[in-house]
């Protein structure tokens, strides 16, 4: 892969449930080393789930993420928080943080 900082083959998830939700279906991405990327679409169109697959905080249905050359897919789960430790940042839309707290 060479010069590809992430390859993404095949990817697909699908939300399990009552009803099945594809939320990607056959993502193909390849990412240069020194190439900027933005992901943009409609709400509801899998940005976040890419996202989430792509910082091994979700595993996909099938298909395969290389990071530096590397199949993330096949990480364990200690392996891929030495990844999101030593490799991705995150920058969430929902903070997610806690309303009572303030930083005053």
């Amino acid at each position: 892969m060479g010069n590809y900082k992430i390859v993404i083959e095949d990817l697909i998830h699908i939300y399990k449930g009552p009803v099945e939700t594809v939320a990607l279906r056959g993502i193909d991405l390849k990412i240069k080393n020194d190439e900027s990327v933005c992901i943009v679409g409609k709400s509801g169109t899998g940005k976040s789930t890419l996202l989430h697959c792509l910082a091994g905080l979700l595993v996909p249905s099938s298909g395969k993420i290389f990071l530096d050359d590397e199949d993330i897919t096949k990480y364990s789960i200690n392996q891929l928080v030495a990844l999101r430790r030593d490799k991705i940042g995150l920058v969430y839309q929902n903070f997610n943080l806690i309303d009572f707290l303030t930083v005053d």
